[in-house]
């Protein structure tokens, strides 16, 4: 609603209310200050009156007066949010109507000159107690963390098929590789083999060869000195004759 209807609604309240205790009031703060006194005491009703003045529904008065209009008599809440929260952890499972009333009682306690506009502070402690009511909730059903050890917490990966397909043509290649490899290791220590063995060959050719030398030499010699036994004999004889 905009500033002309609060006018107009402050100027229809100290109307009705200077009808109801006898024109009293010489402005809107007094009417309120009467109409608080009269709410302790013996209730009335202004809101059919007040709805007539201002053409409106007297739900819709009433609910402007409490919600809005009001604030304006009534001390900020703003200092007194932390003192509210402690009050409200010593009320948690109360209904919020007696967790107003305490909250507002022990305020005032403190400070009886203090105005709290009810609306405002039942909207704070309201949202107090149920956010309460979510932690202490949250806090049962909450099952304690477990933790695993290091060990434990490790998963195992498990191989892609394309990785286990792979594993078995890797293991064919290194067998046909050694495979491959046995046999020119054979194919070279075969032919080395044959080397030797040729070189053996050859070596024992050649001392077969030297000995028939020798054994040749040798029979030359004693063939030469039997010719040279046999010519001495000649000569000897001659030379007797």
């Amino acid at each position: 609603m905009n500033n002309l209807f609060k006018e107009q609604f402050g100027l229809a309240f100290m109307e009705v209310i200077n009808q109801k205790v006898g024109n009293t009031c010489n402005n809107i703060a007094e009417a309120h200050e009467e109409y608080v006194k009269k709410q302790s005491g013996v209730a009335f009703d202004i809101w059919k009156d007040m709805s007539i003045i201002l053409d409106e529904s007297p739900k819709k008065v009433h609910d402007f007066y409490h919600n809005t209009w009001s604030k304006m008599f009534c001390d900020d809440i703003s200092p007194y949010r932390d003192t509210i929260r402690n009050y409200i952890k010593e009320y948690n499972g109360k209904s919020t109507q007696e967790a107003v009333k305490q909250v507002i009682s022990h305020l005032k306690a403190d400070n009886e000159s203090l105005q709290l506009h009810y609306q405002t502070v039942y909207q704070y402690v309201n949202y107090q107690l149920m956010n309460a009511n979510k932690q202490s909730a949250k806090a049962k059903t909450q099952k304690p963390k477990v933790i695993k050890p290091k060990e434990q917490a490790i998963t195992k990966k498990v191989a892609s098929p394309k990785s286990i397909k792979s594993e078995p043509i890797v293991i064919a290649k290194e067998e046909i590789f050694n495979f491959s490899f046995q046999q020119s290791l054979q194919k070279e220590l075969t032919s080395d083999s044959s080397c030797l063995e040729q070189k053996t060959n050859d070596n024992s050719d050649t001392l077969k060869f030297g000995e028939r030398q020798i054994v040749q030499q040798s029979q030359n010699q004693q063939n030469f000195k039997h010719y040279m036994l046999q010519l001495n004999s000649k000569t000897i004889s001659l030379g007797a004759k």
